[in-house]
């Protein structure tokens, strides 16, 4: 069967994996094991990260200022399973 490959996908790999050849090949076979089509999304379940849509509604609760909703938010995001403390790495160095 043959792969395939979004150039989105490809560059959330490079920027997860911050400049790091061998860890950036390691996602990328990671998520080639997961699934034959290399997507964002499919980075996103097989890597156990979290999408730039979320890194922009928390920026958006965070500029409502509405607290109950930042923390209900950041709750579902932990309780969803993704590596929390890499979803605010991610988070905070955001270009």
């Amino acid at each position: 069967m043959q792969k395939t490959y979004d150039e989105g996908a490809v560059s959330y790999i490079a920027k997860l994996a911050d400049g790091g050849v061998r860890l950036a090949i390691q996602y990328l076979e990671k998520c080639l094991a997961y699934s034959d089509e290399l997507t964002t999304e499919n980075v996103v379940k097989a890597l156990n990260v979290t999408n730039y849509d979320n890194f922009i509604h928390l920026t958006d609760l965070i500029l409502s200022q509405n607290k109950s909703e930042q923390i209900k938010f950041l709750d579902e995001i932990y309780a969803s399973g993704v590596d929390f403390k890499q979803f605010l790495k991610q988070y905070m160095t955001r270009p």
